[in-house]
Parts: C-alpha cells; sequence; structure tokens
C-alpha cells in the first residue's frame, strides 16, 4: 500500500506539472499572436516588388492622419522589371496602334543603341498638350536584359506597323521633299535628272521605293541640295 500510495503521489504531480506546462504554453502562444498583431500595426508590406525611390518618413517618426482622411504616403517604389516606355501618340496615328504591336524604342540616353518592345497598353482618354495637338498615352513593356535603363529617360519609339521583303529601299536623306511629293536625282549618263518617286513603308532609316526607281539605278546622294535638274555630274563612288 505504501508503496502505491507513493506512486499515486507521483503521478498526480506529473499531471500537475504538465498542467502547469500547458499552461505556459497557451499563454506564450497568446503573447505570440499579440505580437503578431502589434506587428500588423507597426509593419508596412509593399504592394510590388521594386526599388524605393523615395521616402516621406523617417525612422523613428510617427505616422497619423486626423480621423476620416486618407493615409499619406510612405515611400515610392518603382517596379523595374519589366521596364516601360511611355509614348504619347498623336490622334492621326493612334488608330494603327494595337495591343502586343512591336517596336523599338531610341533613348536619349544610348545614342545609335535600340530596345525591342511591345505595345501592352493604349490609353483610352486624350491628353491634350500646350500647342493643343490630341495625344493618346501609350505603355510598352521594354526587353532590357542589361538592366540599364532607369527611371525618367526619355527618348524616342518606332513602332512596327508591317514587315515587307525584297523591296527597293532609300535612305531617308536622299529623298528631296516638295510639299506633298517625293523627288530623287536619278543619274542617267553624265547628267543628273530630278525624279518624282512613290513611297511606302518608312523605316528607321530607310524608305520603300513603290514607284519611280528601277534596281540598279544611281541616285545623287552627296550635294543635292544645290543640283539642278538636267546639270552635269561627276560619279566619284558609285554604288547600285
Amino acid at each position: 500500500y505504501a508503496k502505491g500510495f507513493v506512486a499515486r503521489q507521483e503521478v498526480e504531480a506529473a499531471e500537475r506539472q504538465v498542467d502547469q506546462y500547458r499552461t505556459q504554453a497557451e499563454e506564450q502562444r497568446a503573447s505570440i499572436t499579440l505580437i503578431k498583431a502589434r506587428q500588423q500595426r507597426t509593419s508596412i508590406f509593399a504592394p510590388l516588388s521594386g526599388v524605393v525611390t523615395r521616402k516621406f518618413v523617417e525612422e523613428g517618426g510617427i505616422l497619423g492622419d486626423p480621423p476620416g482622411a486618407r493615409p499619406g504616403a510612405v515611400a515610392e517604389i518603382a517596379e523595374m522589371e519589366p521596364a516601360e516606355f511611355h509614348a504619347e501618340v498623336d490622334q492621326a496615328d493612334i488608330a494603327k496602334i494595337r495591343i502586343g504591336q512591336k517596336a523599338t524604342a531610341s533613348l536619349d540616353a544610348f545614342p545609335g543603341r535600340t530596345f525591342q518592345a511591345a505595345t501592352r497598353e493604349i490609353g483610352l482618354a486624350s491628353t491634350p498638350d500646350v500647342t493643343g495637338r490630341v495625344r493618346y498615352r501609350v505603355k510598352l513593356r521594354v526587353n532590357d536584359h542589361a538592366g540599364l535603363l532607369k527611371l525618367g529617360m526619355t527618348g524616342t519609339v518606332s513602332f512596327i506597323l508591317a514587315r515587307k521583303t525584297q523591296v527597293l529601299t532609300l535612305p531617308a536623306p536622299v529623298i528631296l521633299q516638295q510639299g506633298e511629293d517625293e523627288f530623287v536625282f536619278v543619274v542617267e549618263g553624265d547628267r543628273a535628272h530630278l525624279r518624282k518617286i512613290r513611297t511606302g513603308l518608312r523605316g528607321e532609316e530607310v524608305l520603300e521605293v513603290v514607284s519611280g526607281l528601277k534596281v540598279g539605278e544611281l541616285i545623287v546622294d552627296q550635294g543635292r541640295a544645290k543640283l539642278k535638274d538636267g546639270q552635269r555630274v561627276e560619279v566619284l563612288n558609285a554604288k547600285r
């Protein structure tokens, strides 16, 4: 009986210790819940991944707004991937732009270099500028695998409206514009004759010639500004 009585005491003591540990565990869980709740009230989580470009509050500062007021901004975050370019497109050209349409972006910070882009969004509302011209904002995703682009960079975008192969083209600078008509100086024998042409698609550096020229004809490239129709010329460096 004595042995049994001692064993019962040990069991009861162990049960009391288990109850004590259980109570401590519940208190710890309640403490963790309270800490998490406080953390939720004192932590601000970014809604997107990006780079903090501006901070409107400093560490240790107190945040507070009048009741009913819209909370103020804490920081400005820029989403750098994918890079995005905003272009203002004239209303005369906006109907030619489509979602997913390919384009090339040329940035002032990188002369001679182009970045492949694609149209992501076309604005529904116009944005008149100071001259009264009506424009629409078009957003493009730009391929920047090297991570060269930075916020605020400026440049131009060329939209690819169509593609053609096996066509006759000329460098844009050799074409003379007179009103709505286009001309080039064609070398025939030892003289240059002004000839009217008709162009089609326009690329970044060249234009498609639809009519007025044949493959292999010589076009005046240098000195055409002072040249007159039928004037004698000397061919120095012919390229066909």
